[in-house]
């Protein structure tokens, strides 16, 4: 069964989980921003030779509770309060 369709990003109702600015140095010139909000993950490139910094993606889900990041292999989970019905 597919999800309902996640609405719009709303400014008013977002807000950055604690703990959710994350930095992923993967060598070289570039490092990843990793901004998890509640209702949202905001990856960000940085390019430090070009002295730029670029949104890649915007991945929406539900309300987020809760996150872990482990930096090594760079994965991300997100806990939500959402409940599925079938």
């Amino acid at each position: 069964m597919t999800p309902p369709q996640l609405k719009p990003l709303i400014p008013s109702q977002t807000s950055i989980l604690p703990g959710g600015v994350l930095w992923s140095d993967h060598g070289g010139n570039s490092q990843d921003l990793i901004v998890i909000t509640t209702s949202c993950i905001i990856t960000y490139k940085i390019s430090l030779s070009r002295n730029n910094m670029a949104r890649v993606r915007t991945y929406a889900h539900y309300k987020a509770a809760h996150f872990w990041f482990e930096p090594v292999k760079r994965c991300l989970m997100i806990g939500s309060y959402a409940k599925f019905h079938h």
